[in-house]
């Protein structure tokens, strides 16, 4: 049931439209972004692995470098070249063991004799510089790095790394130290080009050739084990420690999850696109459907007039009727609303349509014959029975029409029941069927007493109209006999409201002719006709808009919309005709129009009443005599303006 009326409103059903795409295309981009971090995480967890296990790679070589140079000082000492005091000797036996150019060169230091530095025969060409550098420079750069013994080093200003050893004699003499100097590239080459070799405190140390290893971020002093740093939203670097020896370096991979955001998004983003342009087409499909329902439904609502003029043509009372009688159901229905035992099935849908279906309340009085209809005097019992069978013609009428058709649709349902039923009475003593109480349909109770009401009020070939006062004391009567005590108790809340409607179109049918205007009676509205062109399409579109709003005034006014929907609609025309005032006061001066004085001074009359009239709803609310006061001095006055002062501006 929810969906159903859901669909039949059309705000809430785009509303609903609306908010589905936003849902689900909000879905969409949770789940891609929910898929994007998946992946990502995934991805993140195959590099840590993959760190680890180059980490590991990265020790062993460490390993193995120490084992080769402890390897070269185990032969020295087994060869009793550390204790020779020859250098050629010790040049010789260690040049035998650079065969890898990786490893460049070889210092022994001694506090007895002159440095001996042994280079390698193969080098790089990059290492020039170094291999020409003698070795007392060497180590006073050393001597910045504060190394240890026995410990793998790496020095950025020579841009190598170094390891020291003891050389112990047979004597246990450590005086001497060989240190050993080689390529990083030694180290390095295994890597993949996203590493670097950092050191704590000072970042990082190298880089593989051709590296990818971003060097704009700052390393934290208390970087911990397995640690990592975001340096951008795609940008990460993840270390490891590097346990031999020396635990001040790591070993950091730097992940680029770029690609992986690109093709993902753009996949989403994709997806997302596809999804949009199939709501939009959706909606264009369903906005163009339901103006089809709508023109299908003011055509409904035309064939329902054109019944309805069916007893218009039968009776002439009949006509005005019609109209007053369908702003009473609404009026009363709304006022119903507030009362919780009716909320449900009075709502928006039943308040769009049970003013239409009213119209065909009468409708079979068609089937009544002329000479009892149009009888100039009260009729007779015989006639009266005949007349009674006026709401079983109706039924019958109406009944034929839905069943063919196969018609399932409330404002069937509503005209059929207030048509049907309208004459039966809250005891039991009504007609057609002789239904009591809540047997009665709601719409048939609301519109029995706006029936009564009316026919109370209007003058009759056989009677005269009743006052106001009188009428409701009728109705009131008829409380719990004739009307439901309920509706009864409702109407008197309202009752003020409902002589407004009546004196109103009295007002419009009796004193008021707006047959020069095109003035469509039935509807009470001002039609905008080329005898209200002033000539000036700026000033032309101004009195069209200024009239639209008057006719939502009236209307306002008519279904009992509110004080505060009238006072907004006066707050507009105050407004606006500032706003249209001015425009046309500007093109008076602009042409030099000889009679601007005086329809300045006009405007400032009109300016004066409707401040005045705003003071009155807004202290008072809208009533009878307020109302006559805005059709004289506002809807009246601008009429008149409008064909007598405003035509002059452009000569017409």
């Amino acid at each position: 049931m929810f969906i159903l009326s859901l669909i039949k409103n059309s705000r809430y059903f785009y509303t609903a439209i609306a908010c589905m795409f936003a849902l689900f295309v909000l879905l969409i981009l949770v789940t891609g972004r929910q898929f994007y971090e998946n992946e990502k995480n995934k991805l993140y967890t195959s590099k840590i692995n993959e760190l680890v296990i180059n980490c590991s790679n990265f020790e062993n070589r460490l390993n193995d470098v120490e084992i080769a140079i402890r390897r070269i000082i185990n032969l020295m000492k087994q060869q009793e070249l550390l204790e020779s005091p020859d250098p050629t000797s010790i040049k010789s036996f260690i040049s035998d063991f650079l065969f890898d150019h990786y490893y460049l060169s070889v210092i022994i230091t001694s506090p007895a004799t002159p440095l001996l530095k042994i280079d390698s025969a193969a080098y790089p060409a990059a290492y020039i510089n170094f291999f020409n550098m003698e070795s007392s420079e060497i180590l006073k750069i050393l001597e910045k790095d504060n190394y240890n013994i026995n410990e793998i080093t790496i020095n950025k200003d020579l841009d190598i790394v170094y390891m020291a050893k003891n050389l112990t004699n047979a004597f246990g003499d450590a005086s001497r130290q060989a240190i050993f100097f080689f390529s990083p590239e030694l180290l390095l080459q295994y890597l993949p080009v996203n590493y670097a070799l950092l050191l704590k405190g000072e970042g990082v140390q190298w880089i593989p050739d051709n590296g990818s290893f971003p060097l704009d971020f700052i390393l934290p002093e208390d970087i911990g084990i397995n640690s990592d740093i975001q340096i951008s939203d795609t940008k990460t670097l993840f270390f490891m420690p590097i346990s031999n020896n020396n635990n001040n370096y790591l070993l950091a991979a730097a992940v680029d999850i770029s690609d992986l955001k690109k093709t993902l998004w753009g996949s989403t983003l994709a997806t997302a696109a596809a999804f949009t342009l199939f709501f939009v087409l959706l909606f264009i499909m369903i906005y163009f459907r339901n103006s089809q329902v709508a023109h299908l439904i003011n055509t409904q609502r035309a064939t329902v007039v054109c019944l309805a003029n069916l007893a218009e043509f039968k009776d002439n009372e009949t006509a005005d009727h019609l109209e007053r009688t369908r702003h009473y159901g609404t009026l009363l229905s709304n006022y119903l609303r507030k009362i919780p035992k009716f909320r449900k099935t009075i709502n928006k849908d039943y308040l769009d349509n049970i003013g239409f279906a009213s119209v065909l309340h009468d409708i079979g009085k068609v089937g009544v014959p002329d000479n009892i209809l149009k009888k100039p005097d009260k009729l007779d019992e015989e006639e009266f029975e005949v007349i009674k069978q006026h709401p079983q013609f109706a039924k019958n009428i109406l009944k034929g029409l839905v069943e063919k058709h196969k018609i399932n649709d409330l404002f069937f349902h509503l005209a059929f029941n207030i048509a049907a039923y309208h004459h039966e009475k809250w005891d039991g003593s009504g007609y057609p069927d002789g239904l009591k109480g809540n047997q009665i349909p709601l719409e048939a109770r609301i519109f029995s007493i706006c029936d009564v009401y009316d026919a109370l009020r209007s003058e009759r070939v056989y009677k005269k109209p009743f006052p106001h006062d009188i009428s409701m004391e009728i109705i009131n009567e008829g409380r719990g006999t004739h009307f439901d005590p309920e509706i009864v108790d409702t109407f008197n809340e309202c009752a003020d409201q409902f002589r407004q409607i009546h004196n109103t179109y009295d007002m419009f049918y009796t004193q008021i002719s707006y047959a020069t205007f095109g003035n469509n009676k039935r509807e009470l509205r001002v039609e905008w006709t080329p005898a209200l062109s002033v000539g000036i399409e700026e000033i032309d579109s101004q009195h069209k808009i200024l009239l639209s709003k008057i006719n939502m005034l009236i209307k306002a006014i008519l279904e009992g919309k509110g004080d505060e929907n009238i006072l907004n609609l006066l707050r507009f025309l105050e407004s606006y005709s500032e706003e249209h005032f001015q425009t046309e006061e500007r093109i008076m001066r602009q042409i030099g129009f000889e009679f601007a004085e005086q329809h300045t001074a006009a405007h400032d009359i009109f300016r004066q009443n409707l401040r005045r009239i705003l003071k009155l709803v807004n202290k008072s609310g809208i009533s009878q005599d307020i109302f006559a006061d805005i059709e004289k001095n506002l809807i009246s006055w601008l009429l008149e303006h409008i064909v007598k002062m405003d035509t002059k501006i452009s000569g017409k």
